[in-house]
């Protein structure tokens, strides 16, 4: 059932009622079982800002699941509508909604901006995986110039301006006892530069033939469902 978190003081005055208009949805029953919390990645400006892996996930996985968004398009160093203003704010927030759910485990799923959030939120609150596609790993001046990344100029210099560089660069994140895999497209080479140089935080890296949304080639051939299966039942 889709509900909205209503966030509390008292750790036992926690609870859930009907649908949003925030970024994030909830859709958990009472039984055991993992939960997967996805984060959208950027719009491009074409389009608001999406819950993805919704239908995909809803459809083909049984867990519980926290979907969220970033309508701020900050790399969520704005945090989530609804779920507070700053990455601090998002991560206690996350936190508190896993505490209400009966889970097993706990994976992170995102692409693009959303497998940054994947990486950094699936660090942050210690997730047992962590599943990123044609993630930035890093936002930061230094290495987009040393790389020649030069996507998302505008949206990149607003959270340059406004934010602390803490998470600027997720190389410096503790990924100890995660299983990651960072997935990336064989035709687009500034993700497979972005995925491979964390190769020293033993990440499982791997390409398939496309481009920057190469999620959707593997979700089409079947490939996405059993990377999904292999990170819950490992």
């Amino acid at each position: 059932m889709w509900s909205k978190f209503i966030l509390s003081k008292k750790k036992n005055n926690i609870k859930h009622v009907k649908n949003s208009d925030d970024d994030y949805l909830i859709d958990a029953d009472d039984k055991l079982k993992p939960l997967i919390i996805t984060f959208g990645g950027i719009s491009g400006g074409i389009y608001q800002p999406v819950f993805e892996f919704k239908r995909f996930l809803l459809n083909n996985v049984d867990c519980h699941f926290i979907f969220v968004k970033d309508t701020n398009q900050c790399w969520y160093h704005k945090g989530a509508i609804g779920l507070g203003d700053t990455i601090e704010d998002l991560k206690i927030n996350l936190l508190n909604m896993i505490e209400t759910i009966n889970y097993s485990k706990i994976i992170t799923i995102g692409g693009s901006m959303g497998g940054f959030a994947a990486l950094l939120f699936g660090s942050l609150i210690k997730a047992d995986g962590i599943i990123s596609f044609s993630p930035q790993t890093f936002i930061d001046k230094n290495n987009r110039k040393i790389h020649n990344d030069n996507r998302w100029p505008n949206q990149i210099n607003n959270v340059q301006k406004k934010f602390d560089e803490t998470y600027f660069d997720l190389s410096n994140l503790n990924f100890d006892k995660i299983k990651v895999y960072a997935i990336h497209g064989k035709k687009d080479k500034l993700d497979k530069i972005h995925s491979e140089r964390l190769k020293i935080k033993n990440f499982k890296i791997s390409s398939y033939y496309g481009g920057h949304n190469v999620v959707k080639t593997i979700r089409d051939n079947g490939i996405l469902i059993k990377i999904i299966n292999e990170c819950i039942e490992s």
